[in-house]
Order: C-alpha cells, then sequence, then structure tokens
C-alpha cells in the first residue's frame, strides 16, 4: 500500500483556540509562558489528530505563531534593527516584526503566491546571521516525545526563503547567506536520526525560476551531503524547472499531478525511478469531496508514466487553505454538505486513495479552463475618458489632497456581539437597524471632527467584506466555523458558490442613503468587486471563475445603478484580491487579466461621469500589473504603500498612470500611530510622482481591526499631515 502524507496542516481551527490564545497575549492578559503550554496542546492535538487518520511521517514545524516565512526569518536571526530588542531573539521581537511596535514599523506582508494567505517579508540589512534555535528539531524532538514516530520536519526552502524576502542584491547573495544556516539545521535533523525532511520550494514552479536553475542546484548538492532524506515539495503549479529537479540528489519530489502541465511532463519526461513521488491528488486548496475511482485513475496515470522508486498520495497543497472539519456545520443543506470536504475530510480521503481499493474509471473529466473569455461581443467600458470624467466630478468641491478612509472603522467587541445577537435571535430586527443607525452616525460625527473630507459609514453590519455580500446574494451557501487564516490570527469564512448568482434585492442602499443623510460632505457607498468576490469564495469546480466573476459582475452592476439612482454619485468598488487570482506561468496570465478587468468594467458601466468610481488594492506585488489596474478604468485608486515602505513607488516613475490614487500612507495592521512627520514624508514622496490635485491620503486598508482609540489617533495624525502639506503647496501656487 502507498503511504498516505500531508504537506501541512492547518492552525485556525474551526473554534479558533489558536486565535484568542496569540491575542490574549497581545492584550496582555495571559503571561507568555500560558501562551507557549496552549499553543503546545493545539499542536500536538494536531499532530495526534493526523496520526488517528493514518497519516504517515506527520509534518512537524508547520505550526506557527504567526507566519513560517516569519518563523525562518526570527530563527536566522534575520531581526531589523529596528526590532531588536535583546542579544538572543525573543517572542517580543518575533511579534514586533510581524505587528509592530509604538517606535517601529511591523515587515512589509505580501500574499502567498496566488492565495488569499499573507506572508511576512523578512528583510536583510547586512545583519549577521546565525541559527537562534533549530526550530525543526526541536519540533521533531516534541513530537517523538509524544508518542509520535518518524514524523517529517517541514522548512520552507533556502531558494524560495531567499526570493521573497527582500534586501539581498542577489540570489547568489541570499543563498551564499543562508545556505550554512540550512546547512546546519539539516545536519543536526540527520544526527538526531531524522528519516525525512520536506523543503518545500514553491518558487520552483514560476517562469522566473528557469534563469535559476544552476543555483538551484548549488544549492541541493550542498544540502544533500548532509541533510536526511529530502523531499523537495512543489505546489500550486507544475515545476517550471522539472528537468533540474528530478536531477538533483535528493529523494523525492512533491508534485501536484492533478495540473495538466505537471501530467503532461511525467507522460513526456518520466520521473527518476531511484526517488520517491509525492503526489499530490486531492486538492489541498479546495473544499469539494473526489470521487474516489477519479482519483485512483489518476495515481494509475502516475504510475504507468512515472514508474517512482515509492508512490506517496497526499493533498496538492497544505491544508492551510481549508477549513478544519465540516462536521460542525449544522445550516448546509444535506446535498450541499454531503459533497464538501474540509482539512479533517481531506485527510481520510487521502488514507483511502493511499489504500487502493477504489475501481479506477475509464474516462476522466477534462479539466475545467477557469479563463473562459466573458461578455463576449459586449463593450464593459464606461466609454468617457479620466479627463472629461474629471472636470465632471469637480462638484464634489474637494481640497487639494483630499483625506478619506479605505471603508470599515474600528469593529469593537460590542459590534461583533450586535452583529451575534442579532444572529442568534436574541435581538430584534427593528432593535439591531437602530444600534447600527446610532453606531454610524456617532462615527459620521467622529469623522466630521477629525477633518476628514470623504467619508464612509463604517461597515458595523458586515462581519467580512466577501461574506456580507454573499449572504444577500443567490447561489452561496456559508459555514458556521469554516475559517481559513489570512494572515497572523486573522481569518475569513469563504463563502461557498453552488449555484448561479443573482441579485434578488439591494444590499447597501438604504445604509448608504442613511449616513449620506447625516452629512454634507461625500460618503462612499462600499461595494466588494467581482474578482475579489471570486478570488475569495470556494467556487464549483465545473464552471469556470470567469463566468462566476461575470454573474457577480452583473449583480454588482445592479447594486451601483440602486445607489447613483439613491444619490450616492461616489462609490468604492474595492479588488484587494485583483492580483493574487493572477496564474503563476505568465502563459495563463492574459487570459485572467482579460476577464478580471472586463468583469470589474462590467460594474460601473453604466453610471454617468459625475460619479466617482473608487477601487482599493492591497498587500500585492501591484508594480507587475499596473497597465491592467489602470484599464479596470476607476476614477480613483488607492493602493496600499506604507507597510512596505514605498516600494511601489519605483512604479510610478514614468508617469504614464492616468488615475487619481491614493497610496496609503500608513500601515494599519500595525498598532502604532505614526508621527505627522512621518505621513507627511510619505507624502511628499509621492507628490514628487504624482500632480497634488491628483492625489488623495488614506490609510493603507479598512480600520475594522483596529481599537477605537488607535483608529481616532492615526486619522487625527493623517488628517494633520495632510493639512500641512496642503499648506505648502497651495503655498507654492
Amino acid at each position: 500500500m502507498n503511504k498516505a502524507t500531508t504537506i501541512g496542516y492547518l492552525q485556525l481551527d474551526g473554534k479558533r483556540a489558536w486565535k484568542r490564545a496569540l491575542e490574549s497575549f497581545w492584550q496582555e492578559k495571559t503571561s507568555e509562558e500560558a501562551l507557549h503550554q496552549t499553543l503546545k496542546t493545539l499542536r500536538l492535538h494536531r499532530l495526534h489528530k493526523q496520526e488517528s487518520y493514518g497519516i504517515d511521517h506527520v509534518p512537524v514545524n508547520d505550526f506557527t505563531y504567526y507566519d513560517r516565512m516569519l518563523d525562518t526569518a526570527w530563527m536566522f536571526n534575520l531581526i531589523p534593527a529596528r526590532h531588536r530588542t535583546n542579544d538572543t531573539p525573543d517572542v517580543t521581537e518575533y511579534f514586533a516584526m510581524a505587528r509592530g511596535t509604538v517606535d517601529a514599523g511591523a515587515c512589509a506582508m505580501k500574499k502567498w503566491f496566488n492565495t488569499n494567505y499573507h506572508y511576512i517579508v523578512p528583510e536583510y540589512e547586512n545583519q549577521p546571521l546565525k541559527l537562534v534555535r533549530n526550530l525543526p528539531l526541536e519540533a521533531y524532538a516534541e513530537a517523538e516525545a509524544a508518542g509520535i514516530t518518524d514524523a517529517k520536519p517541514v522548512l520552507i526552502g533556502p531558494y524560495t526563503f531567499v526570493k521573497l524576502s527582500s534586501g539581498f542584491n542577489s540570489l547568489g547573495e541570499g543563498l551564499e547567506a543562508v545556505l550554512p544556516l540550512y546547512t546546519q539545521v539539516l545536519a543536526e535533523l540527520n544526527a538526531r536520526g531524522v528519516n525525512w525532511v520536506q523543503l518545500e520550494e514553491p518558487y520552483a514552479v514560476t517562469d522566473e525560476a528557469e534563469a535559476d536553475a544552476e543555483s538551484l542546484a548549488h544549492v541541493y548538492e550542498t544540502l544533500s551531503e548532509v541533510a536526511p532524506n529530502i523531499m523537495l515539495q512543489t505546489y500550486f503549479e507544475a515545476p517550471a524547472v522539472y528537468e533540474t529537479l528530478t536531477q538533483l540528489p535528493v529523494a523525492g519530489l512533491g508534485l501536484d499531478v492533478t495540473k495538466p502541465r505537471t501530467q503532461k511532463l511525467l507522460k513526456t519526461q518520466g520521473f527518476p525511478a531511484d526517488k520517491v513521488l509525492a503526489a499530490g491528488v486531492i486538492p489541498g486548496d479546495r473544499i469539494w469531496k473526489q470521487a474516489p475511482a477519479q482519483v485512483e485513475t489518476l495515481l494509475r496515470f502516475v504510475e504507468e508514466t512515472a514508474h517512482p522508486k515509492a508512490l506517496w498520495v497526499q493533498p496538492t497543497t497544505s491544508l492551510l487553505h481549508v477549513p478544519e472539519t465540516k462536521t460542525h456545520e449544522t445550516r448546509l443543506s444535506q446535498t450541499l454538505y454531503d459533497q464538501l470536504a474540509f482539512a479533517d475530510e481531506k485527510l481520510a480521503e487521502v488514507k483511502t486513495a493511499a489504500s487502493r481499493t477504489a475501481p479506477a474509471e475509464t474516462t476522466h473529466p477534462a479539466p475545467v479552463n477557469e479563463h473562459a473569455a466573458v461578455f463576449a461581443g459586449v463593450d464593459t467600458h464606461r466609454g468617457t475618458n479620466a479627463d472629461k470624467r474629471r472636470v465632471a466630478q469637480q462638484s464634489f468641491q474637494l481640497p487639494l489632497l483630499p483625506t478619506t478612509t479605505i471603508g470599515s472603522l474600528p469593529q469593537t467587541t460590542d459590534v461583533r456581539k450586535l452583529r451575534r445577537d442579532y444572529k442568534q435571535g436574541e435581538l430584534s430586527a427593528a432593535a439591531y437597524e437602530e444600534a447600527l443607525e446610532a453606531r454610524t452616525a456617532g462615527w459620521i460625527e467622529t469623522q466630521e471632527a477629525l477633518g476628514l473630507d470623504v467619508l464612509v459609514h463604517g461597515e458595523f453590519e458586515r462581519n467580512d467584506m466577501v461574506e456580507y455580500f454573499g449572504e444577500r446574494l443567490e447561489g452561496y451557501a456559508f459555514t458556521d466555523f469554516g475559517w481559513v487564516q489570512s494572515y497572523g490570527s486573522r481569518g475569513v469564512k469563504p463563502p461557498i458558490v453552488h449555484d448561479t448568482v443573482h441579485r434578488p434585492e439591494a444590499m447597501t442602499v438604504k445604509a448608504a442613503v442613511h449616513a449620506q443623510s447625516l452629512t454634507e460632505k461625500p460618503l462612499k457607498g462600499m461595494l466588494t468587486g467581482p474578482v475579489t468576490m471570486v478570488n475569495w469564495s470556494f467556487l464549483p469546480e465545473d464552471q469556470p471563475k470567469s463566468v462566476t466573476a461575470a454573474e457577480v459582475a452583473e449583480a454588482l452592476a445592479e447594486e451601483v445603478r440602486d445607489l447613483e439612482a439613491a444619490g450616492i454619485t461616489m462609490i468604492q468598488i474595492d479588488e484587494p484580491a485583483f492580483k493574487e487570482g493572477y496564474p503563476l506561468r505568465a502563459a495563463d496570465q492574459a487570459a485572467y487579466e482579460d476577464w478580471a478587468v472586463r468583469t470589474f468594467q462590467r460594474t460601473h458601466r453604466d453610471v454617468a461621469d459625475s460619479t466617482q468610481v473608487h477601487t482599493h488594492m492591497c498587500y500585492s506585488q501591484f508594480e507587475e500589473i499596473l497597465e491592467a489596474v489602470g484599464a479596470m478604468d476607476a476614477d480613483v485608486i488607492s493602493i496600499e504603500a506604507s507597510r512596505s515602505r514605498g516600494k511601489i513607488l519605483e512604479a510610478f516613475a514614468d508617469g504614464q498612470f492616468v488615475n487619481d490614487i491614493g497610496l496609503g500612507v500608513y500601515d494599519i495592521h500595525s498598532p502604532r500611530t505614526p508621527a505627522v512627520a512621518e505621513m507627511e514624508a510619505m507624502i511628499e514622496r509621492c507628490l514628487d510622482l504624482f500632480p497634488a490635485e491628483r492625489f488623495w491620503v488614506n490609510p493603507d486598508c479598512g480600520l475594522k481591526t483596529r481599537s477605537e482609540a488607535e483608529a481616532k489617533a492615526s486619522l487625527e495624525a493623517m488628517v494633520e499631515a495632510a493639512r500641512n502639506v496642503r499648506e505648502r503647496v497651495e503655498a507654492k501656487v
């Protein structure tokens, strides 16, 4: 029988015990000792759970206090000077890198390839690197002491780690710095008697890896001399350097064999007879149950084309990207429930597949083209240019460098309780609406007092920017405990699309109209865009993603028209997930970009020139897709810039960007309040590239995770910074 293995397991469980432990510590309600003990209990529970499902080589060191890229940086003493407080790094410095402090901003945060998971970007500043603690070895020893035999330590591979870090002048410099540390880690694991170690190299599936093949080979030739058996694990796509990987002196290679490219590689190039093939056959980032006969058919194809030394059966990715278990869910229809497989159910699927008891199918369904063309023959563009609309929108009478927020305001404990009480029937609809309106009125008054130029209603009725709209659209279903980690302790519950999407009635008009009635200042209607709605949902497997996005776009277009008709003529359609949906291979990106741009255009095609359309994007490498961002044709685009310390500014140096723009002037994911002078400096940097009359001042992202005190202090400083720079600019005229 083949071995049943996993690449990694989640830490954000359905009841969110991991999240509560972390946040209790951050709020100084529990001690560091209590935090370590609670997380150890959770960590061991998940190990024993995987063992109970019959998983071989249970992965260890995949459990993190925040993020695994951060774990690796901390382990190697890769700590920025602004966060260093001790000669020996501790948990204080670890969380300072992740969240920032009063005096020091956090490290940058970016999307993990084409997922909604965010990783912390390590920062190399020529600091001396050393192995502070061998975390994989500690995890192995802990598992062994708990009775877990032949565990598999896992860590992010050196090639991917360097490629995703900042500060190294070249790949060679980065590898020269970290390779001795990886060598030490692996040598110590080998000395301990570890059998297998998993090194994850997802960057090897990108086109860029082709130019790095020689460096990648050098890395593994070096490591193989001291390491246990290395399982070099790839995921998300087929390796771009397959030939190089198959020739490396490693004992095994992990591949997503559901990908057509991988299947073609196995068919045309075969597989080394002296290596173990860890075959990803159960989708680790999707939630639909797999037909055992189809999985068996795929495994037989792998055996007949690859002829590996041995075959491991596993998910295609870490189970980080799906909820823990469906057994907690009681509101789903029985039909839908029976079609689902979350993380624990996937463990069972892996074990069943490895047992090879299912019959094979004579045919295998052709893969669905996720990027099928939509709106064929339909002009989705508004039909007017930005300059003409800019003139029509002068009616807003905004000052130079207008200030605004991205949308959400603090979701305090009492706000969350309000929603919970209403959902549980403990609060009437009338009382709930009255409480929401009172909260909105209070924050309208606060925003006016702070001096913001464009206001928002605060989104207090919204639990999540995707889930809220999904609950109001037909075709969606929802879980109660289907949490998936987004960043740090922050989780989301992606809705499930299971039928045709349409809008039965208006979703946001009443709240927006009420909020606008409370102020003379412009107020933005707030929507989540179609690309983000599909990229942050679990989608049906038998329909192209683009088709589902087009259905959502039509529903949102109806909402936009209703908002405009009700007098809301400044409308923000957020697309934070626009970039993360790009396929990892350049050959596939044009098709995605075409439907993604067109579906967004469709949402606002019908509005008048005098209606100002905004969009917001965050925590991705948007400098790579600025042409597409411009083609979305929003009047104002706000993009996260502060957490990445303005790196995106370099992309605007040619002056070709025609939209009005707001680059975030402070990081909302850090509890620190930035100084006025710090934000003034950021605005001044931006004005070196953009005309002042086209620049907006705003935070990096929404404020729902911040306390009211933090939000007010930061916004007050932001408004003051904008006012100071405005006065200087106007004085020059």
